[in-house]
């Protein structure tokens, strides 16, 4: 595979996160059986398994392959930022905050949680 594959897998599984988080709000009101305890747990065994992998492996893994193969096939530069971060200014030029895509991430980690335990 190549960075621009990673680069494209990454981009296609936030976007899914991305819309399942968001839209857990009104699936817990339209569909609260899908909140059961064991959804919910799942839901929180992958987001600990996900935020917790980044101090293991140093970063987020689609980051790191994607940066690999940047580096291996001299695509371009291996960025040191945040992939959020770095896409973000790269495609839309906007410079986002100090740690403004830790906050999004853990935010969005914690929506669908939140939604199933005040169901």
């Amino acid at each position: 595979m190549t960075s621009r594959g990673v680069l494209i897998v990454h981009t296609c599984a936030f976007t899914l996160f991305v819309l399942a988080s968001l839209s857990s709000p009104f699936l817990v009101l339209w569909y609260p059986e899908l909140f059961s305890g064991t959804t919910l747990f799942i839901i929180g065994a992958f987001a600990l398994l996900m935020v917790g992998s980044w101090p293991v492996l140093g970063g987020c893994p689609f980051t790191i392959w994607e940066n690999n193969l940047r580096e291996r096939k001299k695509s371009g530069s291996a960025y040191t930022d945040a992939c959020i971060d770095h896409y973000v200014l790269h495609w839309f030029g906007i410079k986002l905050p100090n740690k403004f895509s830790d906050v999004l991430l853990y935010a969005l980690l914690a929506l669908p949680i939140a939604s199933g335990l005040l169901l």
